[in-house]
């Protein structure tokens, strides 16, 4: 049975959830192999979303050898998503723009939980239009928490950040990882999958799958009597 105790904060995954920019990123992580002449290890790239920096280097280094070099491919890749984004903008995920300005009107606080930099972070929303980087009451970033996803740290910061408690936080993803951190943080976590579509025991942890960041608005209305 599900519980629908009230929703008093949002907290968003960025990558994949509120910018369509995993495919962005591995796409560009493969031109970046291809760049330097070893063949990309695709199954690791889908594999490493949602963990932290040091978390995908050190399973991108178990794949690809001691004398991989993490730190040029990553460079390569990084200047490839932010020409792609200076000439185009940040791609925003369907329904981002409508759930925002719902969650205003209704007074519900939301944050970003992202594994990225806060540098890279800023420039994703500062190119993704509409004023996105000022919709937000809280940005939490990688290199705020000790431990990244899927250990809970990240939503736990975020959630007292926001001063809203755990159990009133619904957490909007699209990775395992993250997945996992929301559950691990005890808050309800929705997946909206990108790349990595959910198997029996994901959709038995998460609180409900959906298609879209429309579909938070009926979530929230249920949860909190809203006609």
């Amino acid at each position: 049975m599900k519980q629908y105790k009230m929703i008093s904060a949002v907290i968003f995954d960025m990558d994949g959830t509120v910018f369509d920019t995993e495919r962005l990123g591995v796409e560009k992580w493969i031109q970046a192999f291809e760049e330097i002449g070893i063949p990309a290890p695709v199954k690791v790239l889908y594999n490493k979303i949602g963990l932290s920096g040091k978390d995908s280097r050190k399973l991108m280094q178990q794949e690809c050898g001691i004398q991989f070099d993490y730190d040029v491919v990553k460079k390569l890749k990084q200047k490839k998503i932010k020409d792609h984004i200076s000439l185009y903008g940040t791609p925003v995920k369907e329904g981002l723009v409508e759930l925002m300005e719902f969650l205003k009107t209704q007074g519900i606080k939301s944050a970003i939980a992202t594994s990225r930099s806060r540098e890279n972070t800023l420039f994703y929303l500062q190119n993704a239009g509409d004023n996105i980087d000022k919709q937000f009451d809280a940005i939490i970033t990688g290199e705020m928490v000790e431990r990244g996803k899927p250990n809970p740290d990240i939503f736990l910061l975020a959630s007292k950040c926001l001063e809203v408690t755990p159990e009133h936080c619904l957490v909007v993803e699209d990775s395992v990882n993250g997945v996992k951190a929301a559950v691990a943080a005890q808050m309800r976590a929705v997946m909206i999958p990108d790349l990595v579509e959910p198997n029996l025991d994901l959709k038995q942890l998460v609180f409900t799958v959906k298609t879209s960041l429309r579909d938070i608005i009926s979530i929230i209305c249920k949860a909190n009597d809203i006609g």
